[in-house]
């Protein structure tokens, strides 16, 4: 896959941790303009999750002027509405704020359980340009199926085109292989475009949080390297606690990300296995599995994201005065990250 690191004119790495223009791309921003709010102001704003993994409102971002973010129980200072409008309006966001990722792929699952109903099918989709950006991970996922199709490799990374090759074969041996694979899962032939267009959603998701996990753990040695570079600092060394906080974060840090890369060993696995021998049950086997890790996966991912993407942001240059650097580990790195850890190993 891509490297998720560029490189600046000084030879440092940078990370975009999904740097899109869409919002909607993202795991820790969710706009709440199709979410079922009467206050016309807090359908403007964004939900997001800050560096204490907290969810906050975000009434503005821009160059120069920064995040301006409150807190949810304090919308009512902030806008002035009929009180029994804000405070049904309040509800709703705080029913919001539980979710621990707001990636789409969560969202379906987690706002049936919060009881939100989205105004537009759209926001719970990714943008063209992002399932354009994840291609190259899609392909992983939709080759065997085309080799069990057309027998060779076939140009099919996004599952519209998987579909499109699917419902115009080219080849009488292909047709053949359709029929096949229709019989096996019990489908019409008809019926097979549908089934892979729910396959190619399942491999989004897989290659979206894929995506993210590799952004992630790319810079997850940069930022324990500019850590332990404190360990020769007079002043950190004096100071026994602030040694034990740069081992504990960067252990914690190692375990999350060796238990990430083994969960998706195993989804690896699982869907390379998946067409070797395809039973009508196998898919729907497959894709509940994937679904069962959905919320997880996005809420240590998720936590993850915001943390490095604000190390990377603080410190573009990977320098900073010691003392500066030790206070963003002890008040931006550490709060929640015990969380983050003990949702993804179980301690």
């Amino acid at each position: 896959m891509a490297d998720a690191a560029h490189h600046d004119g000084k030879g440092n790495k940078t990370y975009d941790f999904g740097a899109s223009d869409a919002a909607v791309d993202r795991l820790y921003a969710l706009p709440l303009h199709d979410v079922p709010l009467q206050t016309l102001g807090l359908k403007k704003a964004t939900m997001i999750k800050n560096a204490h993994l907290e969810s906050a409102l975000e009434l503005f971002r821009g160059e120069g002027i920064g995040s301006g973010q409150i807190r949810i129980d304090e919308i009512p200072q902030f806008f002035d509405q009929d009180p029994k409008t804000l405070e049904a309006d309040v509800e709703v966001l705080r029913r919001l704020a539980e979710l621990e990722s707001f990636d789409v792929f969560s969202l379906r699952i987690e706002l049936r359980r919060v009881g939100i109903d989205f105004t537009g099918t759209e926001a719970l989709n990714l943008s063209a340009e992002k399932r354009a950006e994840l291609s190259e991970y899609m392909a992983g996922f939709t080759r065997p199926l085309i080799m069990k199709i057309y027998g060779q490799q076939q140009d099919a990374s996004e599952a519209s085109e998987m579909i499109d090759l699917v419902r115009k074969p080219n080849r009488e041996d292909a047709m053949k292989a359709l029929k096949d694979l229709a019989d096996t899962l019990k489908i019409g032939l008809d019926e097979v475009p549908k089934f892979l267009e729910e396959c190619g959603d399942v491999f989004l998701s897989l290659s979206y949080f894929r995506d993210a996990l590799d952004e992630v753990t790319g810079a997850i040695p940069d930022m324990i390297d500019w850590m332990n570079e404190l360990q020769d600092n007079f002043q950190i060394r004096s100071e026994p606690a602030n040694q034990r906080v740069i081992t504990q974060i960067a252990a914690d840090l190692t375990d999350i990300s060796t238990s990430l890369v083994g969960r998706f060993d195993m989804f690896d696995q699982r869907s390379q296995k998946l067409w070797d021998d395809i039973d009508p049950h196998a898919f729907e086997n497959f894709r509940d599995f994937v679904r069962d890790h959905h919320v997880s996966l996005a809420a240590v991912l998720c936590g993850l994201t915001v943390k490095m993407k604000l190390w990377a942001e603080r410190f573009p240059s990977r320098g900073g005065a010691p003392m500066k650097r030790i206070e963003f580990i002890k008040g931006e790195m550490l709060p929640g990250l015990a969380r983050i850890k003990k949702r993804e190993t179980g301690h």
